[in-house]
């Protein structure tokens, strides 16, 4: 910013919220991912914007999307589990559990937002949902500690009904040894649209990777939200 001038930031890292200030204070207009933080909603940001919209737990509230699909798989008691490190993550999980949770019925009977940021030594927190009693798992973190996760219940023998990830889904995953573990007790959050429907934007969007990074699959989170919020800049330059 100070060397070269830039008027404009694209900032999809995780930990986004610890210069948000900074660019604020220099009045740089931020796209930033939505997932780091709670700060995109806050009144005085509004030169930061979210490529995934105004969503919930920007606000502190929640959808009750997630407690719906537990619900639905046969589950009834629910552990959430979250990164301290990042405030979307650690607000995500307890929002879920404090109000979307009970809203469908359920219980809440193990919640950790203390999880170090990306971590696969997951036996702890294994042991932990084991114990709780809990059959249903929300997981707003990224794939390779969900992967860990999932993976650790069944190798414990845990009777979960359902699995909720935030993130994982994509080629990488389809293409691991994981994914043939995995049952239909595990869900995947897809926040945008996929490409398995063949829509116009999906085909250009795998047209585009192949033609300008050599990528072609199904694209995962950090590829949709690269290409989203580089177009969202894109399309603000043009107007």
């Amino acid at each position: 910013i100070q060397n070269r001038n830039a008027f404009v930031i694209v900032n999809n890292s995780s930990f986004g919220f610890l210069s948000y200030r900074y660019l604020l204070g220099a009045k740089v207009p931020v796209i930033g991912g939505g997932y780091d933080g709670t700060y995109y909603g806050q009144p005085g940001n509004e030169n930061i914007l979210s490529a995934g919209g105004n969503a919930a737990p920007i606000a502190g509230l929640t959808y009750d999307y997630t407690a719906r699909a537990m619900k639905r798989l046969g589950a009834s008691k629910v552990a959430a589990l979250a990164y301290g490190a990042s405030a979307s993550s650690s607000s995500n999980a307890k929002t879920t559990q404090d109000y979307s949770v009970p809203a469908q019925g359920l219980k809440a009977v193990y919640t950790n937002t203390t999880v170090d940021f990306g971590t696969s030594d997951v036996g702890p927190l294994v042991l932990g949902i084991k114990n709780s009693g809990a059959d249903a798992t929300y997981l707003p973190m990224v794939a390779s500690t969900n992967i860990a996760i999932v993976s650790g219940l069944q190798q414990n023998g845990v009777d979960v009904k359902a699995n909720i990830l935030a993130t994982g889904y994509g080629q990488e995953l389809l293409d691991s040894p994981a994914a043939s573990t995995f049952g239909p007790n595990t869900l995947l959050w897809q926040g945008y649209v996929p490409v398995e429907l063949k829509t116009p934007a999906t085909k250009q969007f795998q047209a585009d990777l192949k033609k300008y990074s050599g990528l072609s699959g199904v694209p995962d989170y950090g590829q949709y939200l690269g290409y989203i919020t580089a177009d969202m800049a894109v399309t603000g330059l043009g107007q």
